[in-house]
């Protein structure tokens, strides 16, 4: 099964903007159908699944996050 499914983010590797598949890979082409946008315009290509890349997005914590979750380390240690 493909890693490259509906909603996920990727990249071309060589660079350019992120982009969201909008569906599985094509099973006669194995070409992965993306979105984007460009200048405020919705633009779409299909792309071969071997010249993309994930794009990993790490999670960002803020402040009230951290808190909690240093409170809530505390009451499993008590």
């Amino acid at each position: 099964m493909s890693e490259f499914k509906k909603g996920v983010v990727v990249q071309l590797k060589s660079g350019g903007p992120e982009m969201t598949c909008a569906n599985t890979p094509c099973p006669e082409t194995e070409q992965v159908q993306c979105q984007w946008f460009a200048g405020g315009k919705l633009q779409r290509g299909e792309f071969p699944q071997e010249s993309l890349a994930i794009v990993e997005r790490v999670r960002e914590y803020n402040e009230a996050e951290a808190a909690e979750a240093r409170r809530l380390a505390q009451l499993l240690l008590e």
